[in-house]
């Protein structure tokens, strides 16, 4: 089908929609924002170059998924009014940036940029998201992370993997109290900031030779090439990993 009835905006009671990949669907309603019980919305696969402002407007939504909407540029502007929402992927999506709007999302927790393959920059205020505990920018082409991101207080997974134009973390890291994991695969990263030494729930005493760090709970790198010594650790209560590209275990 190519287009969904306004008929489906009444549905006062409705908590789950999915749409995903119906390839022929050009568009929603404008009155989406009307579904006020909406909780899990999927559109992944879709092929809807925009999306109505109204869905900025669904008040109880908590799960937003729009993975691999190829078409999609970009998100409205006023996407931060979604205040209840706590999951929110965007992986495989081809925008080349996200509205500042996002950073007042207040309740988000898991946020997804997975393989955004044309992403090249944050918000600066992405550290304003202060419930955020997963965020994955993994294969995105961002070249360097705001210093804000920092101030992200309750972040414990930040996976970085494939950021292949990455080659520094901010030196403020140590910032981030909370953080459990930290992935770093397939980048360009050269060192690791002192900052690392002050993550008291890692476990990490030293990484490929690099001195300032002093425990990590899970640290994973490969295919870094401008961190030598590779090989694989095993360092106080957790475990250190370094692979090369013929090691498939990471």
């Amino acid at each position: 089908m190519e287009e969904l009835p306004n008929s489906i905006c009444r549905l006062s009671s409705l908590k789950d929609l999915s749409l995903e990949y119906c390839p022929s669907l050009k568009s929603l309603p404008e009155s989406i924002g009307d579904l006020k019980s909406l909780v899990k919305f999927s559109l992944d696969g879709e092929k809807m170059e925009e999306l109505p402002n109204s869905i900025c407007s669904l008040s109880s939504l908590k799960d937003l998924s729009l993975q691999y909407c190829l078409s999609l540029k970009c998100l409205p502007e006023s996407i931060g009014d979604l205040k209840s929402l706590v999951k929110f992927s965007l992986s495989g999506a081809k925008m080349e940036e996200l509205p500042n709007s996002i950073c007042r999302l207040s309740s988000l927790k898991n946020l997804s940029l997975y393989e955004c393959s044309s992403l090249k920059s944050l918000p600066e205020s992405i550290g304003d998201l202060k419930s955020l505990v997963n965020f994955s920018l993994h294969g995105t082409k961002i070249e360097e992370l705001p210093d804000s991101i920092c101030r992200l207080s309750s972040l414990e997974t930040f996976d970085l993997n494939g950021m292949e134009s990455l080659n520094r973390l901010p030196k403020a890291i140590g910032n981030l109290k909370c953080l459990v994991k930290l992935f770093l695969n397939q980048t360009n990263i050269k060192e690791v900031p002192n900052g690392v030494g002050w993550l008291k729930k890692l476990k990490l005493e030293d990484i490929g030779g690099l001195k300032g760090t002093k425990s990590l709970k899970q640290l994973s790198i490969s295919n870094c090439n401008t961190i030598a010594d590779a090989g694989r650790k095993i360092i106080g209560q957790g475990t250190l990993l370094l692979a090369d590209d013929d090691d498939d275990e990471i």
